[in-house]
């Protein structure tokens, strides 16, 4: 699950509707995301919740769905997929059955777009942890988000990536070391902004892709991960875990934080205020 989400919007030709305040790109992000929030009926913002999301016509929203143009599914294409195409249950919701079908917002980029075919692949995380050099992971990350942009425009694969993670190396027995830089919350969170600003990009009015910090947060738990609570007092949550995630709000401006699957202290992360 991902705290808020990015809408993006076709190009309108309709006069009359140039004038609404989500289609005026003069006006602020906030401004238009409000104005188009406030127009969508609750059906259709339910809809927009998940990773596949269907077109919204009538506001000119286009669809978030599998990309099938992706090089790396039609080498895995199977049976079943090509009913899944048949069916669009990301549209059809009572054809939906759970799961995860890679695209739409579902895109990774940790260290190397991944899931896309052609494309650089870097050292694994860990590995790029231990240059200690945030300089060259912010040109690793520019690298990465000019291949997205590449693949944007070949295949119309989106811009919305659910990278870095964020979560602190604190257990050599968690499945996931290897996605993270770290056990140090300094040299996390200078990682963390290095990331995020390589592949954000720096221009003032335009994203050159949306980056996405996670899991939010004390996520180090694989065989429990959906329904474990990770139980830390105050004080070692806000010195250790939350530092790398602050960083890259504060600093890097990260567009997107992806909730953490487990509790924290009995609270579910994606309902905690």
């Amino acid at each position: 699950m991902t705290i808020g989400f990015v809408v993006a919007l076709s190009s309108c030709t309709d006069a009359s509707e140039e004038k609404l305040p989500y289609l005026n790109s003069e006006l602020s992000v906030d401004k238009r995301v409000d104005d188009l929030v406030a127009r969508m009926t609750i059906e259709e913002k339910i809809s927009q919740m998940s990773h596949l999301a269907p077109a919204i016509e009538r506001l000119g929203v286009i669809a978030y769905d599998p990309n099938f143009d992706n090089p790396y599914m039609e080498k895995t294409v199977t049976k079943e997929d090509l009913e899944y195409r048949k069916n669009r249950p990301w549209e059809n919701l009572e054809l939906w059955e759970g799961g995860c079908q890679a695209g739409g917002y579902w895109n990774e980029a940790i260290h190397g777009v991944g899931r896309a075919g052609l494309a650089t692949q870097f050292p694994q995380v860990i590995a790029l942890g231990s240059t200690w050099n945030p300089e060259l992971i912010q040109k690793i990350n520019d690298v990465s988000s000019s291949e997205a942009r590449i693949h944007n425009n070949v295949y119309g694969k989106k811009l919305t990536y659910w990278s870095p993670t964020i979560n602190i190396l604190r257990d050599p027995r968690w499945g996931r070391n290897e996605e993270s830089f770290s056990e140090d919350p300094y040299l996390l969170s200078r990682m963390a902004v290095a990331t995020v600003k390589g592949f954000q990009g720096d221009d003032p009015k335009y994203l050159k892709a949306v980056a996405t910090a996670k899991h939010f947060v004390a996520n180090n738990s694989e065989y429990n991960r959906h329904t474990g609570s990770s139980d830390v007092s105050e004080r070692w949550l806000r010195e250790y875990y939350l530092p790398a995630f602050k960083a890259a709000v504060t600093e890097a401006g990260v567009e997107s934080i992806m909730s953490a699957y487990n509790r924290v202290n009995g609270t579910p992360a994606s309902a905690n205020s």
